[in-house]
């Protein structure tokens, strides 16, 4: 049988026509034949000759209009996708500013209908009953971008510290069949009936409501009130801060805005041209959706899909970045502070001196004039480095002593950047870091940029690369994944000067990296240099980045760096990162 197709494919198209009208004519006369002699003997024969003659040339017409009809369809598919992935930012036609926002988003079952639908798909592609979901291949939804973090500590500490609102709620639902709550965490949410909130804002160290930037557990021992709800959490007090994280948990929310997230199937409709023709066309399709609204309705809507499905798609139609910006760029920050004025303490606390660093440190100048900083001089004296000649910088945080922190570091996100300086022209030889990542394992990739100085801040890119690393636990912490990280790098080849450093997550990897703040030092509010700012074009050290005008990069959540007196090199006295450099 395959002979003979493979005869009939080789046969020139004159020929195939030929017989196909022999055939047609021998069936035709078949039919003469058999049919009684009546007008049905001289038409039926003649019009089935006239359709099988044609027929060749009907479909592939018609498999010519239906080719058409798909690519023009996929192109119209294609022009729909591009124009949501390349949105670059989120704006509204008035920005909405505001103190703080309510959030949502169920992240519950966000994460788990997700899984369980590339798990579902993973087990019919393996056909064998073993089902192994890598989450690292398909994307989380873009609320992960509108609102990193990780945790609802770390996205409370990222909108707060960082992007400097003054408050920030999160929903919590009832699931109903397990009689828990959606959100919850570790609370305990035992006796609690209806919609709960928690709300996140900074409060002065030691205050009763203070939470780990990292977890739900209290920074105080004994009973802690968490808004109306009572836990007993006997830890061991760690270090008094000047401000922490705060959460209380209430029955009603504060803010009129509300940022939600969901998963809804969207019909997306359009028109193309087929022949000149214009012809409708649509697709079915899950989407992920952002709504900003106000008490008056909605105020901004982004929406992005994976076609046809999170796992293999063929169309990847979403915008990290244009997500992000919804934060900023819909969502803008009330700066009057009215929510910590009305819950008192507010004024010349910890809390404005991170808010509003001018105006306590003004008043603290005119009490004491005399402890004001000599006029070109800074407060913080360059911190002394190590006495092997190739080792450049050594501020590797550990953890052996103690738990250091962290901020996360991506493109996508923030981006920390820590000072160094070459004596002379340099070959970097070894290069070590320290943090969290979430991916874990033994080798991991990272994202490494070096900028040239500006003036206390980092400049143009000298070098970008991405490089794999060995990983190994550390410290007392090691069990919340806390690694060293080293790496060689080739032909690093720096000239003499003074240079940034940047390790972010690298851009092919799924999972966050959290950069470790450098060991504190004899003096804590000093440090050897470092900065941070929000994405690619972001400002280094700018407000956007959360650093406090006057008093450089160093998160009130650690120890705030003394007032220097040449704001132009503020960066270089400021907390910098981990790292470890060698050259020769």
């Amino acid at each position: 049988m395959s002979t003979l197709v493979m005869q009939w494919v080789l046969l020139p198209a004159s020929v195939k026509l030929a017989l196909w009208i022999a055939l047609g004519a021998g069936l035709a006369a078949l039919m003469w034949r058999l049919l009684p002699g009546t007008r049905l003997r001289k038409i039926v024969p003649a019009a089935y000759l006239f359709l099988h003659a044609v027929s060749p040339y009907a479909y592939s017409s018609i498999r010519g209009v239906w080719a058409e009809y798909q690519a023009n369809k996929e192109a119209w598919l294609a022009a729909t996708c591009r124009e949501i992935a390349g949105a670059a930012s989120a704006t509204a036609t008035r920005p909405l500013e505001v103190e703080g926002f309510l959030i949502t988003a169920n992240y519950d079952r966000l994460t788990n209908k997700r899984f369980q639908r590339v798990a579902a798909l993973e087990r019919g592609n393996s056909g064998d009953g073993m089902t192994v979901v890598d989450t690292g291949k398909y994307p989380p939804h873009p609320i992960y971008s509108a609102v990193p973090g990780g945790t609802f500590a770390k996205m409370a500490h990222a909108l707060l510290a960082q992007k400097r609102f003054s408050y920030v709620e999160f929903e919590m639902l009832p699931d109903g069949w397990d009689k828990g709550y959606s959100n919850a965490g570790g609370l305990n949410t035992s006796g609690w009936s209806g919609k709960r909130y928690r709300r996140y804002y900074l409060a002065p160290g030691g205050d009763r409501n203070c939470v780990s930037e990292s977890g739900e557990a209290p920074q105080v021992s004994g009973g802690v009130f968490l808004g109306s709800v009572h836990e007993s959490l006997a830890q061991a007090r760690p270090q008094t801060k000047p401000v922490c994280l705060a959460l209380e948990i209430a029955d009603v929310p504060l803010s009129k805005h509300r940022l939600a997230a969901d998963e809804p199937l969207e019909r997306l409709r359009g028109e193309i041209q087929v022949r000149g023709i214009t012809i409708p066309v649509s697709t079915t399709v899950r989407g992920d959706r952002l709504q900003v609204a106000s008490e008056s309705g909605e105020v901004y809507r982004y929406f992005g899909f994976d076609y046809p499905n999170e796992l293999s798609p063929k169309y990847r139609c979403q915008s990290a970045q244009g997500a992000a910006a919804i934060v900023g760029g819909v969502l803008a920050v009330d700066a009057s502070r009215a929510f910590y004025r009305k819950k008192g303490g507010y004024e010349g606390s910890a809390v404005q001196a991170f808010f509003e660093p001018d105006k306590v440190q003004v008043a603290a100048v005119e009490a004491k004039p005399e402890a004001r900083a000599p006029a070109g001089e800074t407060s913080c004296p360059a911190r002394a480095r190590g006495g092997d000649s190739r080792v450049v910088a050594n501020q590797l945080e550990d953890f052996a002593s103690g738990r250091g922190t962290s901020i996360e570091s991506k493109v996508g996100g923030s981006q920390p950047a820590s000072l160094f300086s070459l004596s002379r022209d340099s070959s970097v030889t070894a290069l070590a870091w320290s943090g969290i990542a979430g991916s874990g394992g033994d080798k991991q990739t990272f994202l490494v940029r070096i900028f040239t100085d500006a003036d206390g801040v980092p400049g143009a890119m000298s070098r970008e690369f991405e490089i794999e690393a060995s990983a190994r636990a550390t410290g007392k912490w090691s069990f919340q994944r806390t690694s060293i990280f080293e790496a060689r790098p080739k032909d690093l080849n720096l000239a003499a000067g003074d240079y940034w450093l940047s390790v972010l997550t690298a851009k092919s990897a799924q999972a966050n990296f959290y950069w470790a703040f450098e060991p504190e030092g004899e003096r804590p509010q000093c440090g050897s240099g470092g900065v941070i700012r929000h994405y690619d074009g972001g400002k280094w050290g700018g407000e956007d980045s959360g650093t406090a005008a006057g008093t450089g990069y160093a998160l009130a959540f650690g120890n705030l760096p003394a007032p220097v007196a040449k704001p132009r090199i503020v960066h270089r006295t400021a907390r910098g990162f981990s790292f470890r450099l060698e050259v020769k």
